[in-house]
């Protein structure tokens, strides 16, 4: 999470193409940042007087795994729909890396007296749903 600063004295450390000779300016900072994929900077949404998001920041990053847990009505369902963009915040800022894909299984299967569990399910899998309804 934290940037890792490199030494530019160590074998192989090469700036702008040139072979760094010892410490660099004082006014140069040589850091890897790593890009999170989303990140949430200040975020607050409220339905009505009580914000079920308030003051959030959040980062997720590559390859990491997130698990939201939380009481029922705590905003965890709202924090999923912001992060994929279903949701906007009232403020704060949400930035997603450029082609990135978000996902999540929706909490409420939606009412349908004639079609099987199954066939609700596949639907949510888009146009893949006519290979596994296929009979």
């Amino acid at each position: 999470m934290f940037p890792t600063r490199l030494n530019p004295s160590t074998p192989g450390f090469h700036t702008r193409g040139h072979r760094s000779r010892g410490a660099p300016a004082p006014w140069r900072s040589w850091y890897v940042l790593p890009v999170p994929l989303v990140s949430l900077d200040h975020v607050t949404l409220a339905f009505g007087a009580v914000p079920l998001l308030d003051d959030v920041t959040l980062s997720i990053d590559a390859r990491e795994r997130v698990c939201v847990l939380g009481r029922n009505g705590t905003g965890k369902s709202t924090l999923l729909r912001v992060i994929s963009g279903e949701e906007a915040a009232d403020r704060g800022t949400v930035s997603r890396q450029p082609g990135i894909r978000v996902a999540r299984l929706e909490q409420d299967v939606p009412i349908s007296s004639d079609k099987p569990v199954f066939d609700v399910v596949a639907e949510g899998l888009g146009d893949l749903s006519d290979l596994v309804t296929a009979t």
